[in-house]
């Protein structure tokens, strides 16, 4: 956790020139701030990003300085396999209706890839 800083100025100063990275700060009301005068609430806010991303997810870096930063995120927000195994019983229901049976609301595609697999059934001799 001591590093969160210096992984966050090495990603600011690697998205100093990103528009994407200054799309919340470069508006019409910031009071005609230049990109040099907003530099420290963009170093702030890569510095909370970095450190959501070691507390739920992974950071990587590469040098002493830390001159390569990875951030990886789960997309997942469950926390844990427990919670997941917890929370099937809430989801299945919903999956199953995502994925109706043949001849509701089904394409032609469907129907056909649902006809060759029951073709495709081991049967008893």
């Amino acid at each position: 956790m001591e590093d969160y800083k210096a992984c966050a100025r090495t990603l600011a100063e690697a998205f100093y020139d990103d528009d994407v990275a200054f799309y919340f700060l470069d508006v019409p009301d910031n009071g005609g701030k230049t990109r040099e005068q907003l530099w420290p609430l963009h170093l702030e806010i890569l510095e909370y990003i970095v450190c959501a991303h070691i507390h739920n997810g992974l950071v990587l870096s590469i040098g002493e300085n830390h001159e390569g930063v990875a951030l990886w995120y789960v997309a997942c927000p469950i926390p844990s396999m427990s919670a997941f195994i917890r929370s099937l019983p809430l989801f299945l229901p919903l999956l199953h209706r995502l994925r109706p049976y043949p001849g509701k609301w089904v394409s032609e595609r469907d129907k056909l890839i649902a006809r060759e697999r029951h073709e495709l059934r081991w049967r008893p001799l």
